[in-house]
């Protein structure tokens, strides 16, 4: 599989905070153990015969606190029983449920492209181009509310009633002109569609008639001799042109209901698409980053123990020369002149943490 990530990076020995701590604590234990050299030598031990065990095993002791310092500083230390198996078994299982779930999004994609495909695909400008004659309706409404408002104003001289009498009647109007077209078309026979259109407008002039005559008859009792007469077909008339005007905008471009919901779909379908889209891309993009990166944990943990031998070999190295240092202070410092025997015998090598050290740790 290829890709085009960063190479991987190379092992370092090295690490500033261990090798700080070498340069503070190696004074220290070599101080140790010649203070130690010389207490045994004042009381004139190890005897001829006396055992390594008396003397190795604090040496010892100092040595393995000290490496196990400093497999805590580099983080080798916890990583000593790891042989990469948990991060292998991380990313397959990772990658396996990439691999599942992008599975399931080609076949949810697949099947939005098959259903988008049934549904039209031209449907923005005529929806765009209804919203545009929208606002023209909203403009024939605010007509003719300033006409009724006019026109009332003749019958009486209360101007708030007469405007929210006028205002009433024009959004009833754009009403029942902007839902003509779907009552027409609820009805699937043209002569039901013609019943319900010639029904709706006659109910219109009705309405807008007897308006008009109970306005009329209202105005008559309360007649202050401000008021005229004028004939109800007049504001009838006027407010049937505005209606009929808005009702034939409506029929022509107004989208019909299934319309507005297939474009509706349609929108939804297309971004449910896009997202599929760029959920594949970027599970796609994740399997080709899955191998370099686990080979890089890889490296890094096999890095992290090479460092960890490497900082064990040089400590049990130091550990070796102090013993050696012991056995030198011993004999320098003693005054029966004595030379045991045990420091004739190799001291026993520092517990070892990584299999791959056994044979450069006992020498």
């Amino acid at each position: 599989m290829k890709t085009k990530h960063k190479e991987l990076q190379p092992v370092n020995f090295y690490h500033p905070k261990a090798d700080a701590l070498f340069d503070k604590e190696l004074p220290i234990l070599s101080k140790a153990v010649e203070s130690f050299a010389v207490d045994m030598a004042n009381q004139g031990r190890p005897n001829k015969q006396d055992s390594p065990m008396l003397f190795v095993p604090k040496i010892k002791g100092l040595f393995e606190a000290f490496l196990e310092q400093v497999l805590k500083i580099i983080g080798a230390l916890a990583v000593i029983n790891d042989n990469g198996s948990h991060i292998k078994q991380t990313y397959a299982k990772e990658e396996e449920q990439l691999v599942k779930h992008k599975a399931e999004l080609i076949e949810d994609k697949r099947v939005l492209v098959k259903e988008i495909k049934h549904l039209p695909q031209n449907l923005t400008h005529r929806i765009t181009k209804w919203r545009k004659w929208q606002l023209i309706l909203l403009g024939l409404c605010g007509a003719e509310t300033l006409i009724n408002w006019k026109i009332l104003l003749i019958l009486t001289p209360n101007a708030i009633s007469a405007l929210g009498a006028s205002v009433g009647i024009a959004v009833s109007l754009f009403l029942i002109s902007h839902s003509m077209k779907d009552i027409v078309f609820y009805f699937d026979s043209k002569m039901k569609q013609w019943l319900a259109g010639l029904s709706v407008t006659a109910l219109v002039v009705f309405l807008l008639y007897g308006f008009a005559t109970l306005r009329k008859v209202f105005l008559s009792d309360f007649d202050d001799g401000t008021s005229q007469d004028i004939s109800p077909w007049i504001f009838v008339a006027v407010n049937f042109v505005m209606w009929l005007a808005g009702t034939l905008i409506a029929l022509i471009y107004k989208p019909l209901r299934k319309t507005v919901n297939d474009f509706k779909r349609y929108k939804i379908v297309k971004d449910q698409i896009r997202k599929a889209e760029q959920q594949l891309s970027e599970i796609n993009d994740r399997l080709d980053a899955i191998p370099m990166e686990c080979s890089q944990k890889l490296i890094d943990l096999k890095n992290l123990r090479y460092m960890g031998e490497h900082y064990a070999n040089l400590i049990s190295s130091h550990y070796r020369s102090s013993v050696a240092q012991f056995k030198a202070e011993n004999l320098l410092r003693r005054k029966d002149g004595i030379s045991p025997d045990s420091f004739l015998e190799k001291p026993e090598p520092l517990s070892n943490y990584f299999k791959t050290n056994q044979n450069t740790s006992k020498h």
